[in-house]
């Protein structure tokens, strides 16, 4: 759909997020092998801005838009990820049965060390 309307418009997209977690890396690397120009930005500098407006609004449709703010104002020292240092193991096997079985940071820490383990070997060489 980004190419569709890419085209449409005759513009290049580019992806800016927030490196939060582990979710930039697999999103850098599925942008990039389809072809999509992919910008990482360091939560400390999008967060430099929360105070653009009066109102102490937070959500992720307001977050967006000052990233956006941040990449068109190019205020921002933007990381560019190379593929090389993407985990080339992030979007192994065992990694995404871990992520499908605990999808937060939380489940995991709480989860049954034995049976996170058993997950673990299960699912790897």
């Amino acid at each position: 759909m980004l190419k569709k309307v890419g085209k449409n418009f005759a513009a290049a997209h580019v992806v800016v997020m927030e490196s939060t977690g582990h979710y930039p890396k697999i999103l850098f690397h599925y942008f990039t092998k389809i072809g999509l120009e992919m910008l990482i930005l360091n939560p400390l500098q999008s967060d430099s801005i929360k105070n653009i407006s009066i109102r102490k609004v937070k959500n992720h449709k307001i977050d967006a838009f000052r990233i956006v703010i941040l990449y068109k104002l190019n205020q921002s020292n933007i990381i560019i990820l190379p593929l090389e240092t993407i985990e080339s193991g992030i979007c192994s096997k065992t990694a995404l049965v871990v992520l499908g079985k605990y999808p937060a940071l939380e489940d995991i820490l709480n989860a049954d060390r034995n049976e996170l383990i058993s997950v673990i070997q299960q699912n790897s060489h």
